[in-house]
């Protein structure tokens, strides 16, 4: 199975799913003023550091910089 989903999306099963609960926490991080653990359980992390881990292999930064990035752009 991993190896047709992977064929398919070019993502394996966890980087496919580990990119969707990142773009939630995106979108999350930017719209409410939750905390990152709160929003790294409500997206699916077992922990706050390993969600800080994968957001910041993803998007080369860590959560708090992406929302003061993000909401100093909004002003």
């Amino acid at each position: 199975l991993d190896k047709f989903f992977k064929k398919n999306t070019g993502l394996s099963f966890p980087q496919y799913l580990n990119s969707i609960r990142i773009q939630q926490a995106k979108q999350l991080l930017i719209e409410t003023d939750k905390s990152i653990a709160e929003i790294s359980e409500m997206v699916g992390f077992y922990n706050a550091n390993s969600f800080t881990r994968a957001f910041k292999l993803s998007e080369g930064m860590t959560p708090s910089d992406y929302r003061n990035i993000k909401t100093n752009n909004q002003k």
